[in-house]
C-alpha cells in the first residue's frame, strides 16, 4: 500500500495479499521459548515458567521482551524477591542502572537475604565507586549464596573475588 502511494499509483499493489502478511513474534523467538510458551497456555500464572521464558530471551539478548515478561511475573506475584532481582539484572543489561538499583532494593525488602539482589547491588556499588557500601554488600552477598540467572558482566566480575 505504501509503495503504491509513494509511486503515485504507478506501482500496482495487491492489498489483499499485503493484509494477509502478519508479523509474528514467534518468528524471532529463541528455540527454547516455544516449549515454555506451550506450557504457559495451560498455566499462564506460573511464575517459574514466566521467569524461565524471560531467561531464554535474556540469553538471546532480547532484553526488552524479557523485561515485559518479568513485569508480568511481578503482576502475578508482586512480592517475589527472586523475580524482582532478576528484573534488576535485565535492567543492568539494558544499562538502566538507576532502575536496576531500585529493583534490587525492592527485592531486598521482600527478602533481605536474596543472593541475586545482593550481588547485583554490590556490583552497582562497585561500578559507581561506593567502596564502603560495596564492601558491606559484598560480605552480605557472599554469605547469602550464589546468584541465579544470566549474570551481567558487572556481577560476574565480582563473583570471582
Amino acid at each position: 500500500f505504501v509503495k503504491g502511494c509513494l509511486s503515485q499509483g504507478a506501482t500496482e499493489v495487491d492489498e489483499a495479499a499485503e493484509e494477509r502478511t502478519l508479523a509474528k513474534a514467534a518468528d524471532s523467538a529463541p528455540t527454547e521459548a516455544t516449549a515454555i510458551r506451550r506450557k504457559l497456555l495451560d498455566t499462564p500464572r506460573d511464575v517459574k515458567l514466566l521467569n524461565d521464558l524471560a531467561q531464554t530471551y535474556i540469553r538471546a539478548q532480547d532484553y526488552s521482551l524479557a523485561r515485559v515478561i518479568q513485569s508480568r511475573a511481578l503482576e502475578v506475584s508482586p512480592n517475589n524477591a527472586s523475580v524482582e532481582a532478576q528484573l534488576g539484572y535485565t535492567l543492568i543489561f539494558m544499562n538502566d542502572l538507576e532502575t536496576a538499583q531500585a529493583s534490587f532494593k525492592q527485592a531486598l525488602k521482600h527478602n533481605p537475604k536474596d543472593p541475586t539482589a545482593l550481588w547485583g547491588l554490590a556490583a552497582l556499588y562497585k561500578q559507581f565507586g561506593y567502596q564502603a557500601k560495596f564492601a558491606s554488600t559484598l560480605a552480605r552477598a557472599k554469605g547469602s549464596g550464589r546468584p541465579v540467572g544470566q549474570l551481567p558482566p558487572q556481577v560476574a566480575q565480582i563473583l570471582t573475588r
